[in-house]
């Protein structure tokens, strides 16, 4: 089994790559995933259990370090006089990197917060 990608080069052709591709590799991977991912959460349920507001104050940090990385990262385009804008397309790399770390960071937390609120 193999994955086709589509390109197009800069004169308008297209080409077609095939890559090879195991699909029992993909279901090995998503078992050991979700195998190391089961005691954590269970691990995180007992720790809001046993420290709920710890806890919270964790998780509303994380979301704060987020939103900062994200404003950081957007400060940088509206500087430039563009006060709308989607995506880091104007951004230098590190504004790109910070961007994005600023999006993992809220959707991890965020994440945490689901779990908080499903646990408590």
């Amino acid at each position: 089994m193999s994955l086709l990608l589509r390109r197009r080069d800069a004169d308008g052709s297209v080409h077609h790559y095939a890559i090879p591709f195991d699909s029992l590799a993909l279901i090995a991977i998503v078992g050991i995933v979700v195998g190391f991912s089961l005691p954590l959460i269970f691990t995180f349920r007992n720790l809001v259990a046993r420290q709920p507001d710890e806890t919270a104050l964790a998780i509303a940090s994380g979301l704060a370090v987020g939103l900062t990385m994200f404003v950081i990262a957007k400060w940088s385009v509206i500087r430039t006089g563009m006060l709308v804008s989607f995506g880091p397309m104007r951004m230098t790399r590190s504004m790109r990197l910070l961007y994005a770390g600023g999006y993992v960071t809220m959707g991890c937390t965020a994440m945490l917060a689901l779990l908080f609120v499903t646990s408590t």
